[in-house]
């Protein structure tokens, strides 16, 4: 053997020649965990890497065997009898090591599943068919599921081997987004457009429920942005809990595209409208005429 057929141990585990016994330590942890045959039951080299990884850490971290190898490299002369002792108890240790792996019962992997569910059925809960494996298999749902909620069916997943149980199911719950409702909790919100002369004289408008379109009565002189809160209309809780609330949001919306009549009637409404009417208006104007003009 030349100095050039020398095996590099510090090359193998990634140190410099100079490194401290922690590095070399921390190295040959990180590699032997990434090569192990369990993790690597079908792949030769990697096995084969394992075992070089093992001989290089035997020898570096024993300082009499680092030292005699570090002078082997300077003078060019090889340790053959040290390097053929290593590899028959590597090779021995990994036969040994794969022949007891055909024999540890071994947990089956989980198998994971996503389900989409419209915010109604999430609402409703109840079972729901997975189209997992050959047969398909249902799971319950509670009433009022969130979104990310991840469900459990156990001894539904891969099998185990040597004896080992199988692994579980994990049923992972998405929620579509609603056209109109969105979840914040146990209540539900949506933002409802309301014509102008509704909010200012109140009236009857049209919300969005989980069980249908509903009307509701808008008190007069809803301003832009009002509130209302409607009892008992949002999600169904676990634990017994009450319902959430569906929270209205009302948008305003003035009218456009109007005609000449329009025009002069809505003119006529507001040469007919005082402060009273639009206290908003006053207080801004009181506050703006009370500004220090600057010279």
């Amino acid at each position: 053997m030349t100095p050039t057929d020398k095996p590099d141990y510090y090359a193998v585990l990634g140190v410099p020649t100079g490194a401290d016994p922690a590095r070399i330590k921390s190295a040959y942890r990180k590699l032997a965990s990434t090569c192990h045959p369990d993790k690597n039951p079908d792949n030769r080299h990697a096995q084969d890497q394992f075992i070089e990884i093992q001989q290089a850490y035997r020898v570096l971290c024993d300082p009499a065997r680092r030292a005699r190898y570090d002078h082997s490299l300077q003078s060019g002369r090889p340790e053959p009898a040290l390097l053929q002792k290593s590899r028959t108890m590597i090779d021995s240790f990994v036969k040994n090591l794969r022949a007891a792996a055909g024999n540890w019962p071994r947990r089956g992997r989980d198998l994971r599943y996503s389900l989409s569910l419209e915010l109604g059925d999430a609402a409703r809960g109840g079972r729901f068919r997975l189209p997992v494996g050959d047969s398909p298999l249902e799971v319950t749902v509670p009433a009022g599921i969130e979104d990310g909620t991840r469900l459990k069916i156990e001894g539904q997943g891969d099998p185990g081997s040597g004896g080992g149980n199988p692994g579980d199911l994990i049923v992972e719950i998405r929620l579509t987004p609603h056209p109109l409702l969105t979840r914040r909790g146990p209540d539900l919100h949506c933002l409802v457009p309301v014509p102008l002369p509704t909010a200012a004289l109140g009236g009857p408008i049209q919300v969005p429920t989980l069980e249908g379109p509903d009307t509701v009565h808008l008190p007069a002189g809803t301003r832009d942005g009002g509130v209302l809160r409607i009892p008992g209309r949002g999600m169904p809780q676990t634990g017994g809990d009450p319902r959430g609330d569906l929270v209205i949001a009302v948008k305003t919306e003035v009218p456009v595209g109007l005609s000449a009549e329009m025009r002069k009637l809505l003119s006529s409404f507001a040469d007919a409208c005082g402060t009273q009417q639009f206290p908003e208006v006053a207080r801004y104007r009181k506050v703006l005429d009370s500004l220090l003009i600057l010279p």
